[in-house]
């Protein structure tokens, strides 16, 4: 089984002549030769992918650190960078973290 870009395939089959109009609805009527033509979708192309950074806010009373989704902006604080390790998704927009979500 193969994903396709729907968004482009429509394109595609308006551009080659496969639609028609019936009662107001737009129909696609469609060769399988023009199906695989279509544009194939990945994994990657559906999920979000973003990067913890690691950020220390020092404002010279309370000092924090945070690791920041590069994706969405959400922060998960730290107690200490150099134990725990980041997960693998983040928590806010579901974005799945390069490099296992470890900042480089």
């Amino acid at each position: 089984m193969r994903a396709i870009d729907a968004t482009a395939a429509k394109k595609h089959f308006r551009r080659v002549g496969c639609t028609g109009e019936y009662k107001g609805v737009l129909h696609i009527v469609v060769p399988i030769s023009e199906i695989d033509k279509c544009p194939t979708i990945t994994y990657e192309d559906l999920v979000p992918h973003g990067r913890w950074e690691y950020v220390r806010y020092d404002d010279g009373v309370h000092p924090k650190d945070v690791y920041r989704c590069t994706n969405c902006g959400a922060e998960k604080k730290v107690t200490s960078r150099k134990y725990l390790e980041p997960e693998k998704f983040c928590y806010n927009c579901g974005a799945a973290m390069r490099d296992g979500g470890k900042d480089k």
